[in-house]
């Protein structure tokens, strides 16, 4: 387990740095989203991805 994060350390990223990163306008984009709303697209992502990964397409 050590090994490992070892090797991930150097690639991990907080919050705070990315939002740094990212820049003030971002971060004001993302002040101005609701609770509320973040909830609904979370879920909708969620569901989006447990399609995607859990499901067979006809092609």
């Amino acid at each position: 387990m050590e090994y490992l994060r070892r090797i991930e350390e150097p690639y991990l990223t907080s919050s705070d740095e990315l939002l740094k990163e990212l820049g003030s306008e971002f971060a004001e984009d993302l002040a101005r989203i609701s609770f509320e709303k973040a909830v609904k697209y979370y879920e909708r992502a969620r569901e989006a991805e447990w399609v995607r990964s859990c499901t067979t397409q006809a092609v």
